[in-house]
């Protein structure tokens, strides 16, 4: 069975309640605006019978979701790299994150998915699901989008985040809670403009970050046995990951290159 014309094939479609039965339609059928939207509103992941431009089109897609969330799997790696998109058809089904490769190592996007559905945490990235071995859970996940939002909400973080560690031989936090959250302090600090306001702000930041760190370390003594230098090679070891260096290169490669680019001029 073979349709050829517009017509015949949305009769079709309409008595059949079936957007599968597209297959039946010319290429040049399936390549019809009017006929893939009354496709993927009946069967949305029909979508995957339309032409490359049908499933590159923001319309056909969102009505595909809507229908059915696991149509994402066949839209366009464009439409993939939408956030927005991605985040309400997750909000529909976590479980399909499987089919967004691009943000499965996206917190926001695999805490909407796990709000949605807990065991959308199986189609997260390795690195996310190592994380959450050390503590990087639900609530964890939108406390660190908080801090990222606002960086002085690192000095809001619990003490037992500190105190409980998470740390690997060297000091370090293994990609715990406590490692994301200055991650995301120094990732946004980055990417604000070099003013003199925001630098007077970073500096800010990375004081309390410090002062942060510091009285949870002493916290974390008074309830804790093991030796001193235990306590301070660790808060040593975190003080030293808050990269003032880093910023500070960043800002003098910044005003550099705004120096040598006045010149040629």
């Amino acid at each position: 069975m073979k349709f050829y014309t517009k017509r015949g094939m949305m009769n079709y479609i309409k008595k059949s309640n079936n957007g599968f039965n597209i297959m039946y339609g010319t290429k040049r059928l399936k390549d019809d605006f009017d006929l893939g939207l009354e496709v993927v509103k009946r069967t949305g992941c029909a979508i995957s019978l339309l032409s490359e431009r049908l499933r590159d089109n923001e319309i056909i897609a969102e009505t595909a979701i809507q229908q059915n969330p696991n149509a994402i799997e066949y839209i366009s790696d464009r439409l993939k790299n939408d956030k927005k998109l991605v985040l309400q058809t997750l909000e529909k089904d976590g479980t399909t994150l499987r089919y967004v490769e691009n943000l499965q190592d996206d917190i926001e996007a695999v805490y909407v998915a796990m709000s949605q559905n807990i065991y959308a945490y199986k189609f997260a990235s390795k690195r996310l699901q190592n994380a959450m071995d050390h503590g990087l859970w639900k609530d964890e996940m939108k406390m660190i989008m908080e801090i990222h939002e606002n960086p002085e909400k690192f000095a809001d973080i619990p003490p037992h985040y500190f105190i409980d560690g998470n740390f690997n031989t060297g000091g370090n936090p293994s990609e715990s809670v406590l490692d994301y959250a200055m991650q995301t302090v120094q990732h946004k600090l980055l990417q604000m403009p070099n003013t003199e306001e925001n630098k007077k702000y970073k500096t800010k930041i990375y004081k309390m970050m410090e002062k942060t760190i510091n009285d949870n370390f002493e916290e974390w003594k008074k309830q804790g046995d093991w030796k001193d230098c235990v306590y301070d090679d660790v808060k040593n070891c975190l003080n030293k990951r808050i990269d003032k260096s880093g910023i500070k290169s960043s800002l003098n490669m910044s005003e550099a290159g705004l120096d040598n680019s006045e010149n040629d001029m």
